[in-house]
């Protein structure tokens, strides 16, 4: 027997054909005999929630291109503060790592090369 978890049960749930109240008062009357006719049964998403559907439907390699970091572990880049921290120093920093996509935009690890202290920091603040 194979036991199915997470999004491939609700899957395959959508998938079995459910009959409806109807269909099953009328197989009550008529014994076991009874078939279930096509129009009588219910749509795959009927019950299932929108948002759940929608992501079922989503590719999930989609924000690959988005997502994918502009510059390579050992660069050395040029750090510019932001205006939410203008007391940052600037100057030269190497990256040490990628950090996953934040929602707006990738993050880097990165040391200065002057004295050695690490931040992070984000794409659009390196050159």
């Amino acid at each position: 027997m194979t036991i199915v978890h997470g999004r491939a049960a609700k899957a395959q749930e959508r998938r079995r054909p459910e009959v409806t109240a109807a269909s099953e008062f009328a197989s009550r009357d008529q014994g076991s005999s009874c078939q279930v006719l096509s129009s009588e049964r219910t749509s795959p998403t009927e019950g299932i929630d929108r948002r759940d559907h929608r992501r079922s439907l989503m590719q999930t390699g989609a924000l690959s291109v988005i997502t994918s970091h502009k510059y390579e572990v050992g660069h050395v880049v040029n750090f510019t503060p932001g205006k939410s921290n203008p007391e940052a120093m600037s100057g030269s920093f190497e990256v040490l790592r990628h950090l996953p996509y934040d929602g707006s935009e990738n993050l880097y690890r990165v040391r200065c090369v002057a004295d050695g202290h690490e931040s992070v920091v984000r794409e659009s603040q390196l050159k």
